[in-house]
């Protein structure tokens, strides 16, 4: 049995046996106007859902809400799964330049600048970091285990670390130099004990 609306019965209200089908088969859009919609179970004490005029709109998991629109955008609360073929986050600015996105692509998760079509940013299933361009560290870094290296160069040529007994500075190519940069030059001390020193030298002068 079928409720029927319209000239050419283009809405229908209905139960099929198995659902309760409101199907709209007509021209136009299916319209419900109203200032605040909720959406409930069938025992009327789980809300679905909440579409409020002029205001957010909730999606609720077994009577928690999950996902809010906001003025400036959507709240999550709890965690947000994207999944598929080399998933992605897009982060496009609208007032400036440039857009990025993070990305798990073949297993590697990636920062990418899309405007300069550039990986800024990829850690490796290794464990790896990359980063292209410059790091800026505004505190200390960290290496919390001996014989763990920090490499410098093409080829890792220059080597800092530590190895349980000593700290070692290593070089396996050229010549290593420690030069003071400013115009004027820089005084070079050597403290083999903290505050006493066995070497000095001097800018345009002696060695002491």
């Amino acid at each position: 049995v079928k409720a029927l609306f319209g000239t050419g019965s283009d809405l229908e209200i209905f139960h099929d046996g198995s659902n309760s089908v409101i199907k709209d088969s007509g021209t136009g859009d299916l319209l419900i106007n109203t200032s605040q919609m909720r959406i409930k179970n069938a025992a009327n004490n789980e809300t679905m859902a909440i579409f409020t005029e002029n205001g957010k709109v909730q999606l609720w998991y077994d009577n928690s809400a999950k996902f809010e629109t906001t003025s400036s955008g959507v709240s999550v609360t709890g965690s947000a799964t994207i999944s598929g073929g080399q998933p992605a986050l897009f982060f496009v600015d609208t007032d400036h330049n440039p857009d990025f996105s993070i990305k798990n692509a073949d297993g590697i998760f990636r920062i990418i600048d899309e405007t300069n079509s550039a990986a800024r940013f990829n850690v490796l299933a290794n464990g790896t970091v990359d980063i292209a361009g410059n790091l800026d560290v505004y505190g200390g870094i960290d290496i919390p285990a001996d014989n763990q290296k920090l490499r410098i160069g093409a080829s890792q040529d220059f080597e800092f670390y530590h190895d349980s007994n000593n700290s070692i500075i290593a070089n396996s190519t050229g010549s290593t130099f420690i030069k003071g940069m400013s115009g004027s030059g820089n005084t070079v001390w050597l403290q083999p004990k903290n505050n006493e020193s066995s070497a000095k030298f001097n800018p345009d002068g002696d060695v002491e």
